[in-house]
């Protein structure tokens, strides 16, 4: 699985690996224990019943303006599944390519705000160009970033994924697995 859509050589092939590695993991674990507890006490044909609906919803995204039902929370995991990772990747680009992007340093501090921040992937791609600068060794001063969404599953989740992944990049770095 890639993880960034075009890192311009700045990564080593040992990083993007590690962080590829870390985002499965705490992708992973959170989207199973949120299904988990999501189908808890359900039967098999209510969870079908339910995995139905959501899909439905989400082709609604795929094939027209209409909008999925973001507020069913088996909606979110599904969205996330196809998405995140991509919408990680596209972000990750844009903030890359960008003016101030390309050197994180020469704004000193770097201040975004993300509207419809949805589950956090432009979290997680500021994450990885911070990290990709400091590869470089460039000084970061300072990195704000306000996450807004109307959509409180959405953020919930986008919550959860990211504390997982630090949580798991914490232990990789106790393990010397990430440098």
């Amino acid at each position: 699985m890639a993880v960034t859509a075009n890192p311009h050589g700045s990564w080593s092939e040992r990083n993007i690996a590690d962080i590829a590695e870390c985002l499965d993991i705490a992708f992973a674990n959170v989207l199973e224990f949120e299904f988990g507890r999501l189908t808890a006490g359900m039967s098999r044909s209510q969870i079908d019943d339910w995995l139905g609906r959501s899909e439905r919803s989400i082709q609604r995204l795929r094939n027209s303006s209409d909008m999925p039902d973001y507020s069913d929370c088996m909606v979110v995991l599904r969205y996330v599944i196809p998405y995140q990772l991509s919408h990680i990747n596209l972000a990750y680009t844009v903030i890359k390519d960008s003016e101030n992007g390309s050197s994180l340093t020469n704004a000193g501090a770097m201040r975004m705000v993300d509207f419809g921040a949805g589950c956090l992937a432009m979290s997680f791609a500021v994450a990885l160009a911070v990290a990709d600068a400091l590869d470089r060794g460039e000084r970061i001063r300072a990195v704000h970033l306000d996450s807004i969404d109307i959509n409180r599953p959405m953020m919930d989740l986008g919550v959860k994924l990211w504390n997982e992944f630090v949580h798991v990049v914490s232990n990789q770095q106790k393990n010397g697995a990430v440098n």
